[in-house]
């Protein structure tokens, strides 16, 4: 930011870079107004008011003034957002605080993580479409959680919210993205680990859905030998299994489907 600025003569110094005109606009908030701005940051894209109260603790006064400063924008849609150098103006002043920092990091990590729980009963009843378009409308954030908690190691936060990712992704078809996401939940924790078990067993559903047969039977060998304390992976391993032998050997893949059940 301090290098996108200008040299003329008459432009005032406040004005003369961006860093220094979101300077002089900060110094122009309250203590309340700059802490709420600086949490905001952590949002990559647009976000409810639900959200942002659950994640910051701002309140509606606050969001208000920061509206009416033109420091967040109210979106036709009835959400919020931040403009990108804005938000990384921002970004920049909550990172000075890294305590701040660390807290708000695993209070949107759990705010995510809680959204997700509730949308996996509804993806899988009459109501998917429902929490499909709302896990749409969070991608950017659910994309964003999860690149935080994986950096700031915590991927086990995340760990029931893999069921309603895994749907989703196979519902959009994206598999090259959901591939990506779960290989990296896959070895963020020792294999024995229900979160890794979980995003192996997932991750050989995508390969299967690509026809990548092969990685998906050396992922359930992987996962084999731990799947004997987690029933509901085993399930989903077996019906796993038995998709991939269905082309190879009908018999064998009615026998995993049985074991399934």
């Amino acid at each position: 930011l301090a290098g996108l600025g200008t040299d003329w003569a008459d432009i005032p110094d406040r004005h003369r870079s961006l860093s220094a005109t979101f300077d002089y606009s900060w110094g122009l908030l309250s203590p309340t107004d700059q802490q709420a701005l600086a949490k905001l940051a952590i949002f990559p894209a647009h976000f409810g008011y639900d959200s942002a109260k659950a994640v910051t603790s701002v309140s509606v006064m606050t969001l208000s003034r920061l509206v009416g400063h033109g420091l967040v924008h109210h979106t036709a849609q009835g959400r919020y957002e931040l403009h990108p150098l804005i938000r990384q103006f921002a970004h920049e002043k909550l990172m000075v605080h890294q305590t701040v920092y660390a807290d708000i990091v695993r209070v949107f990590i759990g705010h995510i993580a809680q959204f997700l729980a509730r949308q996996y009963p509804i993806l899988r009843s009459e109501a998917m479409l429902e929490a499909r378009y709302a896990i749409y409308d969070e991608i950017d954030s659910i994309r964003a959680v999860c690149q935080l908690a994986l950096d700031h190691h915590h991927a086990d936060m995340l760990q029931d919210g893999l069921h309603s990712m895994a749907l989703f992704y196979d519902y959009q078809v994206w598999y090259a993205e959901a591939i990506a996401l779960f290989e990296r939940f896959a070895y963020a924790l020792p294999d024995s680990h229900l979160l890794s078990v979980r995003a192996k067993v997932y991750l050989a559903r995508f390969y299967q859905r690509i026809g990548n047969y092969t990685e998906a039977e050396r992922l359930l060998n992987v996962v084999d030998p731990h799947l004997k304390d987690y029933p509901y992976e085993m399930a989903l391993a077996y019906l796993q299994w038995a998709s991939v032998k269905f082309s190879q050997n009908i018999d064998e893949a009615m026998q995993y489907a049985h074991k399934a059940y």
